[in-house]
Parts: structure tokens; C-alpha cells; sequence
């Protein structure tokens, strides 16, 4: 059963966050990739607003499987964010991380990148794959890297982020470093102040949030740069949201996330922390950003 716009009681209930009822609807059996007037399907509506557990769920009994476009689904009227498959044209790869593969595509007549899931049969990749779009959909800031949208409902599932001519600050650095003849090459003291005040900025905006977000993989990889030299942060996929209940406390996650080279130390030895973690990896990446050495 459904109402006027075909949204059934399972997408009410993963909009709305109800873990039991969502998990009572699965049991018997309910459809868990049903679209409604606007193509939107109960797992969208879950990534949306951020619960987590209702997306795993939904993951668990199946959702996200479909192969093809919802046949109802009208472009101007779907979430947002919604990308359908066929409106993106696939280019050249440019890296590859342990959920996905990295492109450099088009849209919309436009150059973007696309993160695409290897694995639509792990449903611990999809569940980082939906968390990962979660946060970035919800933010906006112009040193961080502007999420355009994803494709979810079939495979292969995707992101689609900006794309950013200057690529990453440790390619630009090892281009510097093959223009100089293998030799070492810093930039100059006003580079490094705009690079550090970009990343500052970045930072100030995530842990100021309601509740904060922490990174928890500052590296140079991460780092994009544009075309005038400005820096701007991406790969949200190790990200997470802060308890809403606590404040200015510490938090237990997962330790040793991250790269272990820009890690802090309370995360290498699994104790609790909270988003000082990322103030500290900041410290490391402007050693960086200063020297072109990697931090021992």
C-alpha cells in the first residue's frame, strides 16, 4: 500500500528514522526498492537524513540491487542529488582507494569525478559508500570539494565531485620535484600561508557543524587543488558524524583509521578521541606543505 505520491510505509519510516519499524517492515517481506512520484526509493530517503543503521538495513534486505532506472522516475522531480546512469559519460581513471575506482568524467557537458563502488556486492563498502554520501551532501563550503551527486538505485553506484585542475598537493609537489631534477622544492612562505588558512578554513567549517564532523584522513593525496592555487578538501569516506547527544567530549570509533603517517597518536592506540585528531594531522601536512617531506 502507498499514498498519493506511491511513498510507502517503508520510506516513511527510513525517512523518519524508526529502526524498529524499518526492521518490522523487512521482516515481513516489505519491498525495499519500491520509487515513489519522484523516483526516490526507501534507501535514498535513509541517506538523506543520515541513519545509518535504517541504511544498513535496507542494504542487508537487498536495496540498491536494481539494474536499470526506475521507469517512473521524472528527472525534474527526484531528489536533488539523484544522477542517472546514462547522464554521465566515463573518461580516463585517476586513482583507485580500497571502496572504489577514481574517473575523471563528464556531465552535463562539464568535467567532474566519479568515485565509483568496486565492490555493489560488499554491503560493508555500500554502507562507507552511503556514509561517505551522507556528510558530503550536507555540506557546502568552498575549500571543500563540492559534491554535484550520486547514482544509487542501480549499479554501478557513484559519486560526482567536482573536478579540480590541479589535482592533488602531493602530485603537485612530485611534479615540482621532476621540473627541479629530482631535487627538493618548497614553496614559497605565501603559498604555504594560503594553503594552511584553505585547509584552516575547511577544518573550522566540519567541526563547527551541528553535531561536528571529523575527517579523519588529512594527507596530502586528499588535498585538491584549483586552477588559482587554492586548496580544497575531499574523500569524506573514513568521515564521522559526532554523537548529537554529546558535546566537547571524547568519542570511541574505530582506531588506526586513517594513514598511519598523519595519524594521531590517540587513534593509532584506539583510544577514545574526537575531532583534535584532525588538528593534529593538520600539524603533520603543513610540515608538509612546508618542507615537501613526508613526516617520519
Amino acid at each position: 500500500a502507498c499514498d498519493y505520491f506511491h511513498r510507502t510505509a517503508l520510506h516513511l519510516a527510513s525517512a523518519e528514522g524508526h529502526v524498529e519499524i524499518v526492521r518490522y517492515l523487512l521482516s515481513i517481506k516489505a519491498r525495499v526498492d519500491c520509487v515513489d512520484k519522484w523516483g526516490g526509493s526507501p534507501l535514498t530517503d535513509a541517506v538523506r537524513a543520515g541513519h545509518e543503521q535504517i541504511q544498513k538495513l535496507l542494504l542487508d534486505a537487498g536495496a540498491g540491487r536494481s539494474s536499470s532506472q526506475p521507469r517512473n522516475a521524472r528527472p525534474g522531480q527526484q531528489e536533488s542529488w539523484l544522477i542517472r546512469r546514462e547522464d554521465v559519460r566515463m573518461g580516463r581513471r585517476l586513482g583507485e582507494g580500497d571502496q572504489g575506482v577514481v574517473l575523471q568524467s563528464e556531465w552535463r557537458g562539464m568535467p567532474v569525478v566519479t568515485k565509483i563502488l568496486k565492490d555493489a556486492e560488499n554491503v560493508e563498502q555500500q554502507h562507507g559508500f552511503l556514509h561517505e554520501i551522507s556528510v558530503l551532501s550536507r555540506l557546502r563550503h568552498p575549500n571543500l570539494v563540492l559534491f554535484l551527486g550520486a547514482c544509487l538505485d542501480w549499479d554501478p553506484k557513484f559519486i560526482v565531485t567536482e573536478y579540480l585542475e590541479g589535482g592533488s598537493l602531493e602530485s603537485f609537489f612530485e611534479r615540482k620535484r621532476l621540473e627541479n631534477g629530482m631535487q627538493d622544492w618548497q614553496p614559497t612562505v605565501s603559498q604555504v600561508l594560503i594553503w594552511a588558512t584553505d585547509l584552516a578554513r575547511a577544518l573550522c567549517c566540519l567541526h563547527q557543524l551541528s553535531p561536528p564532523v571529523i575527517h579523519r584522513d588529512l594527507k596530502p593525496s586528499n588535498l585538491l587543488l584549483t586552477s588559482e592555487g587554492h586548496l580544497k578538501l575531499s574523500d569524506f569516506g573514513l568521515s564521522r558524524v559526532l554523537d548529537k547527544g554529546k558535546s566537547g567530549g571524547n568519542y570511541r570509533m574505530t582506531g588506526t583509521t586513517g594513514t598511519i603517517r598523519y595519524m594521531a597518536p590517540e587513534v593509532v592506540r584506539s583510544d577514545l578521541y574526537n575531532e583534535k585528531a584532525d588538528i593534529y594531522s593538520y600539524g603533520l601536512v603543513l610540515w608538509f606543505m612546508c618542507t615537501g617531506e613526508l613526516p617520519l
